[in-house]
């Protein structure tokens, strides 16, 4: 089965698309959990579509372009994740296609192929949640690009490309920040590949910062850059990293793709034939890999849609390994057990059967909207971190992450903070209020004028009949 993706034949590509959406087909009948980072996402694209700005009437941490694609989306699909899904599965193949053209057209393997699309589809495949339209895969499409440009320095490289390069590793920050730190690639790769000047250094950096110039100037324009700075750029410092899963289950739900990875590693640096352009190329592989990992430490939290990050260093040496591993017979069977081992792992992670399900455990990262919290199409405000009371209604005033939020929360003995937590209120009453830190009370204390308008129900305050506008 192998040999049908060694042939050089771009229709293999339908080959490796058959098999993806067969790989996949299982999710459109049987439903995977909406998960809390998308329910942040589909919040962010309805509050901004209702005419909010981004990082003014909404405050999240979420890139202004990856913000940006949600809004458009809900305008386009309103709050339809399966469309989000299906979109997911078409930029993971068009990727992978992409991916797989550079390594061909930079001849790094001694015999054309399209393993390194299925195996990037593969590494794709091997948890549920890495098919969802999130920033870190949205943002992967332009690092792509810079992996290209990169590759590309040892032609005749002009000026321009250098600069493209600098935007489109700005535009993949101004989609998902962590990728700042593919800074450091970007300078191994000149080191590598090219000599560049201070000229072409400082062109790099004109190529960021020009991107990322229009966002700073609207917000300047409009006169809310404390906003952008304070929400989006200042929060790469804020190092108070947090996961999802437990290492338990990372380890189990990606145990094949750390397998055939290790063992690919293991292969490749064993062998010697190699030239030059070929070695740097492994080096700077390894160099993706280890800054896709270090990514995580910027996010804000983490969870396994975030590795999509390694899938080209992925099935950049998987291939290796196949291509290099020279018994026919164990190299169909290792092949099989690639393909079906990270099919099936994809689905336990999402509904695994009893004796992974004490191992494998996604229950922190899913939206469980509270049973009692029987509310929907209503405008609230949630007082903590539990933002599952949004599913089916909507977000009142812009306090959307509550981290952000205790910018003014924390500041309530202070006459500013009290005067911004009333104003934005009043531009936006919530009908209910969701007091899941235990703040209602010292609000509605420092600010006796919002009290008079809610009745208190356990956690919840009620905004009362006559209140409402």
């Amino acid at each position: 089965m192998i040999s049908f993706f060694k042939i050089n034949d771009p229709l293999r590509l339908i080959g490796v698309f058959v098999l993806f959406v067969l790989i996949r087909l299982i999710f459109f009948f049987q439903q995977p959990p909406l998960l809390i980072p998308e329910l942040n996402w589909l919040i962010i694209g309805e509050k901004l579509d209702q005419g909010g700005i981004m990082y003014v009437d909404v405050w999240d941490s979420i890139a202004p372009l990856s913000a940006l694609t949600y809004w458009v989306l809900h305008k386009l699909v309103g709050n339809s994740i399966v469309v989000y899904h299906i979109l997911a599965m078409a930029l993971v193949f068009l990727q992978a296609a992409f991916f797989n053209y550079v390594l061909l057209r930079k001849n790094l393997y001694n015999e054309k192929n399209y393993l390194p699309a299925l195996f990037y589809v593969l590494f794709a495949c091997s948890t549920f949640d890495i098919l969802i339209l999130s920033p870190a895969l949205m943002s992967l499409t332009f690092l792509l690009l810079v992996i290209r440009n990169i590759l590309s320095l040892n032609d005749d490289a002009f000026d321009n490309e250098i600069f493209k390069t600098g935007i489109y590793l700005g535009i993949a920050i101004l989609i998902y920040l962590p990728n700042f730190i593919f800074l450091v690639f970007i300078a191994i790769g000149f080191a590598l590949f090219r000599t560049a000047s201070a000229r072409q250094y400082l062109l790099f950096i004109y190529g960021i910062s020009f991107i990322f110039s229009f966002f700073v100037i609207y917000y300047f324009w409009i006169g809310k850059a404390n906003y952008f700075f304070q929400n989006y750029l200042i929060t790469i410092f804020d190092l108070n990293w947090s996961s999802f899963l437990s290492w338990q289950t990372i380890l189990f739900v990606l145990f094949f793709p750390i397998f055939f990875l290790t063992i690919a590693l293991l292969r490749v640096f064993n062998e010697t034939a190699f030239i030059n352009f070929q070695s740097n190329t492994q080096l700077l592989m390894l160099i993706w890999f280890a800054l896709s990992i270090l990514t995580n430490l910027f996010a804000p939290s983490f969870a396994t849609y975030q590795l999509i990050l390694i899938a080209p260093m992925f099935s950049f040496f998987v291939t290796y390994f196949f291509l290099l591993y020279k018994k026919k017979f164990a190299k169909e069977i290792l092949f099989l057990i690639a393909l079906l081992s990270m099919s099936i792992s994809g689905y336990w992670s999402c509904f695994p059967i009893n004796p992974l399900s004490k191992y494998i455990d996604y229950e922190s990262i899913k939206v469980n909207k509270p049973k009692a919290f029987e509310v929907n199409a209503k405008k609230i405000l949630v007082l903590g971190n539990n933002i599952s009371y949004y599913l089916g209604n909507q977000l009142a005033t812009p306090y959307l992450n509550w981290e952000l939020s205790q910018a003014h929360f924390a500041n309530l003995e202070y006459y500013s903070g009290m005067i911004a937590v009333y104003e934005n209120f009043q531009k936006d009453l919530p009908e209910i209020i969701v007091d899941e830190a235990n703040m209602g009370e010292l609000v509605f204390g420092k600010i006796p004028i919002l009290q008079k308008s809610y009745i208190k129900q356990g956690n919840l305050y009620l905004l009362k009949q006559e209140a409402r506008k």
